[in-house]
């Protein structure tokens, strides 16, 4: 299926605000201050997220659509998946393993394998040691596994399949929070069950096939007045976070209020990914050298995501000039491994595709 150029700008952009995230929580929380910045900094993460999450049902919407493919049942489309993502996947588990500071010949670290070669890390925070972040990785083959049913019942009716998604998955959500806040668990618990299950983020990726299922905006809004509506909403679903997060008091919880961030920025990203789809920019000089940075970054992502957390802590730990920098200048710091870590993904992606030809 041909890349869609703006969908594809979208996806490179959310890598970046994914790298930025990460990189400026494992530098140090002193890069962003103690006010309202760490605030605006985890709405950069959750938002980003999102944006997988929507892209993902977006893109396996069409890809199931298209005619060429119209021939594929349930299990042809997961194998299909897989068969791109196995060899990326486990080489990067054995690479983390021989690499990690972490012992993992014991019985946790053995576990810890076994666990991670199943897709199931999200679901035992215990057990995702190997690399916090192939979570979300494990996340999204989950979602293949309904990818297709989800299909169909978005074909019957998109807007009721939305919606009893959207039901289901708060409803479980604050179920899962009452249960950490009755038994006093630490908020990390919180973390885990409100972000990284299928059954708390389904209705991101049911919204990104809705998206799908819509007719293109194509040409009835000009080209640059869509880029300055992607804009605008990216700006507001970071003021919109913030703006729930104080109100509800805190960013998790069994509350309502609690609830009421993650369905209002998944609007947003499927109103950035409608605006997108379909978007050129070939013809904006201005964006020229923008979009094929962004491009580069969203057609290596996955090497460039499992890489990312692996090089700060595998790299500045153990490299007294990094803790140096980090030391002097963490904003430095930060673009350094930005800068290491795209070409780094690249040739990762490039070295297993060549391989697997």
């Amino acid at each position: 299926m041909k890349r869609n150029q703006g969908v594809e700008c979208i996806r490179g952009l959310a890598i970046i605000m994914m790298l930025f995230y990460h990189y400026t929580k494992l530098i140090g929380n002193n890069l962003m201050g103690n006010g309202v910045e760490p605030i605006i900094n985890e709405g950069i993460c959750q938002m980003a997220l999102i944006l997988f999450f929507v892209i993902s049902g977006y893109g396996t919407y069409k890809y199931i659509s298209t005619s060429q493919n119209k021939c594929l049942n349930g299990n042809n489309y997961i194998k299909k998946r897989l068969k791109k993502l196995i060899p990326f996947y486990y080489t990067s588990i054995l690479i983390i393993v021989l690499t990690t500071r972490t012992n993992m010949l014991g019985k946790k670290g053995i576990i810890a394998i076994i666990v991670n070669c199943l897709f199931l890390q999200n679901i035992f925070e215990d057990y995702n040691c190997i690399n916090g972040v192939t979570w979300t990785i494990a996340l999204m083959v989950q979602f293949y596994m309904f990818a297709f049913p989800l299909y169909k019942c978005i074909k019957w009716n998109k807007y009721i399949t939305y919606m009893i998604t959207l039901l289901a998955c708060t409803t479980i959500t604050r179920i899962l929070c009452g249960y950490v806040e009755l038994n006093n668990l630490p908020i990390i618990y919180a973390v885990y069950i409100h972000m990284r299950q299928i059954f708390t983020t389904l209705d991101a990726f049911v919204i990104g096939m809705l998206v799908a299922s819509i007719p293109s905006i194509k040409n009835r809004i000009r080209r640059q007045s869509r880029i300055i509506l992607i804009l605008v909403a990216l700006i507001g679903s970071q003021i919109a976070f913030v703006l729930l997060v104080f109100w509800a008091g805190g960013e998790y919880g069994s509350g309502i209020k609690y609830l009421a961030w993650k369905p209002v920025l998944c609007l947003f990203a499927a109103g950035i990914i409608y605006l997108a789809d379909g978007l050129s920019i070939e013809r904006n000089k201005g964006f020229c050298m923008f979009k094929k940075i962004i491009q580069f970054v969203a057609k290596y992502e996955l090497g460039i995501y499992i890489w990312h957390v692996i090089l700060i802590n595998n790299v500045t730990g153990k490299s007294d000039f990094f803790e140096y920098i980090k030391a002097k200048n963490p904003w430095l710091l930060l673009l350094i491994m930005i800068s290491l870590i795209i070409p780094l993904g690249a040739g990762y992606v490039r070295l297993v595709e060549h391989k697997r030809e």
